[in-house]
Formats: C-alpha cells, structure tokens, sequence
C-alpha cells in the first residue's frame, strides 16, 4: 500500500482549491435555473461568456503549474463548466472539496488544528494557498508524520461509521442478533464510551458523540446532512493520504466503515 508523496499531496491540494474557487464562483444552482431564463439574450451570452473566460483562466493556469493531466475526467468536465449547464450534483460535490482542501492544509503543516467535524470550513482559508510559483510550493511540501495522520484518518473513520449507524437507525434497521445488541443506538453507547475512554472523543452526551453541541442522535436533518457531508470529505482524503486509493487515484478512494 503506497502513500501520495509530499508533491503529489500539495498537488492534489492545487486541483482541489482551482474545483472550489470553480464552485463558489457559481451562483446557487436552484437561483440561476429561476432567474436565467428571466434575462434577456444579451445578458445570458453576457454571463455565459464571463464564465466561460473564468473557466479558461483556471484551465491556463492549471496547464501552467502541470496540473491538468493529472486531474480526473470529472474534475476536467467541472472546471471547463459553463452555468446554467452544470449539473447541480456536481456543483455541490465541488463545494463539499473544501472540507478535503482543509485536510490536506492540515497534513502540510500549514493549518495547526486538526478542524472538528461538526464544522464547516471557511473559504478565507483558502488564502494561505499561494496562487503565484506553485512550483516551488510543491517542493518545498512536507507532510506530517505517519502516525498523526493515520491517527486522525481512524477518528474520521469513527465519525463516518457514526453517521451511517444514524441512517440505519432511521431506516428503522436493527443489529444482527449475534451482536448481543438489541438497537444500533446501544452499540453508538458502547462505542461512545469506549472512544471516551480511547481518548478518540474529547466529551460524549448521553453516551453519544457530540455534533454541534448535542448528542449526534438528535441532530435535525439538515444538522446531520452537513456533519455528515464534512464527515465523508475529511474521511476521502485521509484515507487517500494513508494509501487506501489504488494506485494513490483520488477518484478510487474506498470510505468503507
């Protein structure tokens, strides 16, 4: 199993940061499918081609630092995206990227807390990425040690698994009857508690992990959408940076819990 090496890391933190500018560049995609068809044609082909020359100065500028033969199909299919012709899928899973983009930050030393994982990540972060000699940028990379960021890949892990005992809690499953559990939220009680005392969890509520200050079982359904969609992100990447990916493709990344 190999590692992504430091330049391949700050790389793939290059790629990912051109998707997120990409996506905030875009107005909310339920916005622009009401208002477009509102403007006029010269307004349309206005935006259209405003974009489209956005898009052109990403591409430029991802060909200049070498970039754009190792990004994925999809990811190529997303930054030469022009709106209203984007998929509102894709926009979104762009977005989400700057939750792998505050992981690989993290990894290269240039963000000193590990973020928590019921908080999104703010964009100005982004700001620390230099835009200008992204050569010597990949050089100088060095990442963490080994054992912190398998550490960390574990505990998001941990996170992931939480959220998707959550989903077959609502689907109203249960644990098989070898387990010795009779609900999966008596197994996020035991796990709870055993993370606590792991040292994996800082604090626990009702024997329950603790997302946006409450037990993780009474987050609203929006509440649980984002931590989980952070979850899964930050749980991509780490396991990308610990050599899960054949062949390191971050497409090929495996999130099993």
């Amino acid at each position: 199993m190999s590692k992504p090496l430091p330049d391949e890391v700050a790389k793939r933190l290059l790629i990912l940061k051109y998707q997120v500018v990409q996506a905030l560049a875009m107005p909310p995609q339920d916005l622009l499918k009401n208002v477009f068809p509102q403007w006029s044609k010269q307004e349309q082909k206005k935006f259209t081609n405003n974009f489209a020359e956005h898009s052109s100065q990403l591409v430029t500028a991802m060909k200049s630092a070498h970039l754009w033969d190792l990004i994925t199909k999809e990811e190529k299919e997303f930054i030469q995206s022009v709106p209203p012709k984007v998929k509102p899928q894709q926009h979104l899973n762009a977005m989400w990227r700057l939750e792998s983009v505050v992981i690989l930050m993290w990894v290269l030393g240039m963000v000193e807390e590990f973020p928590p994982f019921d908080s999104q990540t703010n964009p100005e972060i982004m700001k620390q990425i230099p835009y200008e000699d992204p050569g010597l940028f990949i050089s100088r990379a060095k990442l963490g040690s080994d054992a912190d960021i398998e550490r960390k890949r574990a505990l998001a892990e941990l996170w992931h698994w939480r959220s998707r005992t959550r989903q077959l809690i609502e689907m109203g499953k249960q644990p098989p009857s070898n387990t010795g559990f009779t609900s999966f939220d008596q197994i996020v009680q035991a796990v709870a508690t055993e993370a606590l005392k792991q040292g994996d969890l800082s604090q626990v509520i009702d024997n329950d992990f603790v997302a946006k200050g409450k037990p993780y079982r009474i987050l609203t359904t929006q509440e649980w959408s984002e931590v989980r969609s952070i979850t899964m992100e930050r749980h991509h990447a780490l396991n990308w940076l610990c050599g899960y990916a054949p062949g390191n493709k971050w497409d090929k990344t495996p999130t099993e819990t």
